[in-house]
């Protein structure tokens, strides 16, 4: 299995209360007061509601800026932190932002059936189209 790319993920368009503070913590600019009170609302939801959360090296999952989300499928070959996932679909959220390292959360979502179509295919379209060139 190959490592995790943000192209192996669909755009979290969902309007509950992580996927929306998410997007207001991606869209700002600065780390101003107005982020540190939106992020600190964001870490209690996530907390709340069970957020796994573990840090990531940049190259087995790309480069995430804060507040960026993606719904991902997680294969029943996963290894490492995200194995306790296996065959479900998750939201990854990125928490935290260093030179090598990310701060990352997730949670199994419930996804109604086609977007959850979606996801699993993108995700194998993505395998297969990395494995072709890697065999190049």
């Amino acid at each position: 299995m190959t490592k995790f790319s943000k192209s192996d993920g669909v755009e979290d368009t969902l309007t509950d209360a992580v996927g929306l503070l998410a997007r207001q913590l991606q869209e700002c600019k600065s780390y101003d007061l107005k982020f540190r009170k939106i992020r600190a609302e964001f870490d209690k939801k996530t907390i709340a509601y069970k957020y796994f959360f573990f840090e990531a090296n940049v190259t087995n999952y790309g480069t995430w800026s804060i507040g960026e989300s993606k719904l991902f499928y997680v294969p029943l070959t996963r290894k490492g932190a995200l194995s306790i996932f296996r065959n479900k679909t998750i939201r990854l959220v990125c928490v935290g932002s260093g030179r090598f390292t990310r701060g990352l959360a997730a949670k199994e979502i419930k996804l109604n059936s086609v977007l959850k179509a979606t996801v699993i295919e993108n995700f194998k379209s993505n395998q297969i189209k990395k494995e072709l060139l890697r065999e190049e």
